[in-house]
């Protein structure tokens, strides 16, 4: 068995996400969500090759094939990070359940309300996981920078 995580470690002037497997972090900055960490996965690395395009990775049967993860065995290597985040920015650490069904704008769309609590936020990503199938575990975990 083995499991993929992703970290956010926030000091006073910076942060660090840290990162192995299939599990992401995201920023929404200007309402714009962009993508933190790169997948450690089969596809993911033909994506980047070149040689798969990013639609044909999400529909591929070896999409869930992880090529990085903790098993509990040798010391994993883990992508770490350095950002510098901004107050207004929101940060999302989710599992695959989530992004392989809701599309980046629709998470955007959601991460940007501001009328709600972030528990809220959560509870909305998890449901639309839920509505777009849920073929996976779902977890959603979303941070926000109040202070600089």
């Amino acid at each position: 068995m083995a499991t993929t995580a992703s970290a956010f470690l926030a000091g006073a002037q910076s942060a660090c996400v840290a990162h192995v497997g299939d599990s992401r972090v995201y920023v929404l900055r200007g309402g714009v969500l962009s993508q933190i960490t790169h997948d450690h996965s089969w596809v993911e690395e033909q994506v980047r090759a070149g040689t798969m395009s990013p639609s044909a990775a999400r529909q591929h049967p070896w999409r869930n094939v992880v090529t990085r993860a903790l098993s509990g065995g040798e010391d994993p290597e883990v992508d770490v990070t350095e950002i510098r985040p901004a107050p207004g920015e929101r940060y999302l650490l989710c599992s695959d359940g989530l992004f392989t069904v809701v599309s980046d704008q629709k998470i955007a769309a959601i991460l940007s309300d501001r009328t709600g609590s972030l528990e809220d936020l959560c509870k909305r990503l998890v449901e639309a996981a839920n509505e777009g199938g849920g073929p996976d575990n779902i977890t959603a975990v979303v941070l926000q920078v109040d202070a600089p």
